[in-house]
């Protein structure tokens, strides 16, 4: 039986995001589209698509729903699971989990905010 390490609660939630890849703090230039399958404070579980490694760096940009200006986030795969289907036209495609490593102040504030109106929600739609 697998022990949950995860400090915060996950959401599921459909976020769009740009991954940046990066080689000891060098970019690539490799700027991927991802989709999140679930978001937490703490990290993500996301659909990626790309050679990656565990261990890598990525800086994502999150674009909330309910926000302007994206969120920037550096994180680092924790892990990550080959999901492409054998007859799947598009090759590569992997879920991966992404711990967060950095994050600014603003932007941590603003994913509470988010995590909060989440929550809010929640409550509201089981009346």
């Amino acid at each position: 039986m697998e022990v949950e390490r995860r400090k915060s609660k996950r959401i599921s939630t459909k976020v769009v995001a740009n991954c940046l890849r990066s080689e000891s703090g060098d970019f690539k230039g490799k700027d991927t589209i991802l989709f999140t399958r679930d978001l937490s404070p703490d990290g993500a579980r996301v659909i990626i698509r790309g050679e990656d490694d565990i261990g890598q760096h990525v800086t994502l940009i999150l674009h909330l729903p309910s926000l302007f200006f994206p969120l920037l986030i550096v994180g680092e795969i924790r892990w990550m699971q080959d999901i492409s289907a054998s007859d799947c036209r598009i090759p590569n495609i992997k879920e991966a989990g992404i711990k967060f490593v950095k994050i600014e102040e603003p932007d941590l504030g603003k994913m509470r905010e988010f995590f909060a109106s989440r929550e809010k929600r929640l409550v509201f739609s089981n009346f």
